[in-house]
């Protein structure tokens, strides 16, 4: 099978098969090759092709790949691009197609208005409405962390725990919505140790259940005399520093998870 190609070349050939016929244009612009052979002979075989060339409307962008596998060159512009219109001869490139300099466009678009600006929260934090700043996920909810378009009304990336659950704020995960525990020290100040509930995550871990459903809170080696909870300062009110237990003679301080 002899295959169009969308630029001129000198095909040369010698071929030895029973009959021969040749369909091509006369003026030299294009030679299509339909069928050939030989009665018991040589011949040798010159077809030429011109460059393909085309004129893509905007939203549009001329293709290499397409201009050598359809009789059009001109295929849609590809999301998170835009395509002003172009006019092109093929050589093997790509022409009329510009990446988006932030953000992301729809399949199609034609100006670099159409990018639409985007923002990265990590976990633990989410975009408020109109807000182009990611900020730290509030009490009582988690936030996932994602991509998110800047402009946008609504929050987004944050949700609300379960009606009856509570999470610190900095949630990173669903789990992170579990109960709360009231603990006092020598001091008589009430702390509060939020539960998380899933898996435990420390070895070990405190385990509380309340209404049927076991909720824990992780656990840190106690180092005499530093009062810091896994390389962090814990301050002098922190539940870590007052909420302890002891699993085969080593203690631990008893905190909520610290996320890096």
């Amino acid at each position: 099978m002899l295959k169009r190609l969308p630029f001129a070349m000198i095909l040369s050939a010698v071929f030895v098969l029973p009959s021969f016929s040749l369909d091509y244009f006369t003026d030299g612009s294009m030679c299509d090759i339909n069928s050939f052979g030989v009665d018991n002979g040589d011949v040798e075989l010159e077809a030429v092709w011109e460059p393909v060339s085309a004129t893509c409307d905007a939203g549009t962008y001329f293709s290499a790949e397409a201009a050598t596998a359809s009789n059009t060159a001109c295929v849609t512009c590809p999301a998170g691009f835009y395509c002003a219109g172009v006019t092109a001869a093929y050589d093997g490139e790509d022409y009329g197609k510009v990446q988006c300099p932030d953000g992301i466009s729809a399949p199609g678009s034609s100006s670099v208005e159409d990018c639409i600006s985007q923002v990265v929260c990590n976990a633990g934090t989410y975009l408020p409405g109109e807000s182009s700043t990611c900020v730290q996920c509030l009490e009582n909810h988690w936030c996932r962390g994602d991509t998110f378009v800047i402009g946008v009304e609504e929050d987004q990336g944050i949700d609300a725990c379960a009606d009856g659950l509570h999470s610190p704020v900095g949630s990173r995960v669903e789990q992170d919505c579990g109960r709360v525990l009231k603990v006092r020290g020598d001091d008589n100040v009430e702390r509060v140790l939020h539960l998380h509930a899933g898996d435990k995550r420390t070895e070990p871990s405190l385990a509380v259940k309340i209404d049927g459903v076991t909720y824990y809170a992780d656990t840190t080696p106690v180092i005499e005399g530093v009062k810091t909870l896994d390389g962090r300062d814990a301050g002098e009110t922190d539940v870590g520093n007052v909420l302890r237990i002891k699993v085969n003679d080593v203690e631990y301080s008893v905190h909520e998870t610290i996320y890096e």
